[in-house]
């Protein structure tokens, strides 16, 4: 990744901001406006292609959840490669609410935006987890 630019980073940290409530609050149509037609999902069980399929992850983990999510996104870094395209480097934290107690995930994401008129738009979703966390509920 090219040296951080600090207004495509703070530029891109908004749109995570957006990435991370519309997940959180499970507004799916909120979501759908953030990804290209040809979005590639990458996560650690898996590589997903299309908005469908991306949409299908985020729509089931929602449905599993018996509570509440709060995703925290940190230390945004973005970058234009010479293909126009936007590369974003960050951290996140979700704190996820479930039958057994709290559940935080530290990890990173490392994502590719294609900027068009009307805004960002994932290209490629990636998301990296350093850490799974769960924690038992207290009394």
């Amino acid at each position: 990744m090219k040296p951080a630019d600090p207004e495509l980073s703070a530029r891109a940290a908004q749109f995570l901001y957006r990435y991370a409530s519309a997940t959180d609050s499970g507004d799916f149509s909120a979501l759908a406006e953030l990804l290209a037609p040809d979005v590639v999902l990458d996560r650690p069980d898996g590589v997903l292609h299309g908005r469908e399929a991306f949409l299908d992850v985020y729509r089931s983990v929602h449905q599993s959840r018996s509570g509440i999510s709060q995703h925290s996104v940190t230390n945004v870094r973005a970058s234009r490669d010479d293909d126009g395209c936007v590369r974003v480097a960050a951290y996140f934290r979700a704190a996820v609410v479930g039958a057994g107690g709290l559940t935080v995930i530290l990890g990173r994401y490392d994502d590719i935006l294609r900027e068009e008129a009307d805004g960002f738009r994932f290209v490629r979703k990636g998301n990296l987890v350093d850490a799974v966390i769960p924690l038992r509920p207290s009394t």
